[in-house]
């Protein structure tokens, strides 16, 4: 099975607004999102195809045929509207990036015959994307500065040395980690959302930026008897954002530099 991936990028304004509520109930759930005049986004559109290789054109699916899909059935209906009063689908639900995911898999799937619609990807924001499979799940970044010392106690000078060479610093070293966490869940027809993402930024950065950003891990007592590498911070990370309580945890990934990333799920095996 091969997985190819066609990127597409369009503009478009929204806002969000249920008029089942009051208005200070919109206003509380939605907060800016909520100025009827709207505001935009520059998106970024991520579509994931699978399928076998034909073994006369060497391909999963003609590139020319899949542009001009995309083209017809999402950027032309999309490409510089006011999403809630320009496309249909919009005015009975919310403009949310997880509605506007789901709409583009409907408008695709149908259409693919020769290869299979396997995920669509739309950025809102670099800080913002949301994942459709026939499930939403939505990923935000956050960022925060650490340093650490990996140094373990049961290892001799030299076996630290060998080990960690200039991560075993005694005066440490840092970072500017940047911290992608993954929720799931249903989308609440009512909001659009897997979680209000107010609640997201809340829970995030009161229980990892505040209490992780500025400090040197090796202090904390998250850390005592454990050496604190990124890979022990992700699961530590997942331990802790575990109490999430408006949706569930799918995984969480840790950029300690742009040549390094690691991820972790509660164990489990990561999702393509």
């Amino acid at each position: 099975m091969i997985y190819l991936t066609r990127k597409a990028e369009f503009s478009a304004s929204h806002y969000y607004h249920n008029s089942e509520l009051s208005a200070e109930e919109n206003k509380r759930i939605f907060g800016k999102c909520n100025n009827p005049h709207g505001h935009g986004h520059n998106y970024v559109l991520e579509v994931t195809v699978k399928g076998i290789v034909d073994s006369r054109t060497g391909f999963v699916i003609d590139l020319k045929e899949l542009k001009e899909l995309m083209n017809r059935e999402v950027i032309e209906a999309v490409d510089h509207r006011f999403l809630n009063k320009e496309v249909a689908e919009f005015q009975e639900c919310q403009p949310t990036t997880e509605n506007v995911a789901i709409f583009i898999w409907n408008r695709l799937q149908p259409k693919l015959h020769v290869a299979r619609l396997h995920r669509i990807r739309l950025y809102e924001t670099p800080d913002l994307f949301v994942d459709y499979c026939g499930e939403a799940s939505l990923t935000r970044r956050y960022l925060f500065c650490a340093s650490h010392r990996l140094h373990c106690d049961s290892m001799s000078a030299e076996e630290n040395l060998a080990v960690y060479g200039k991560c075993n610093n005694p005066h440490g070293h840092g970072h500017n980690y940047a911290l992608e966490v993954t929720v799931t869940g249903p989308v609440d027809p009512a909001t659009g959302m897997v979680c209000n993402l107010a609640d997201l930024d809340a829970f995030v950065n009161e229980k990892i930026v505040e209490r992780f950003g500025h400090e040197n891990l090796n202090t904390l007592l998250e850390f005592e008897g454990v050496v604190p590498t990124t890979e022990n911070l992700c699961i530590e990370i997942y331990s802790i954002l575990k109490g999430f309580p408006h949706a569930a945890i799918e995984k969480v990934r840790m950029e300690e530099t742009a040549l390094n990333s690691f991820e972790y799920a509660g164990g489990r095996e990561i999702r393509p």
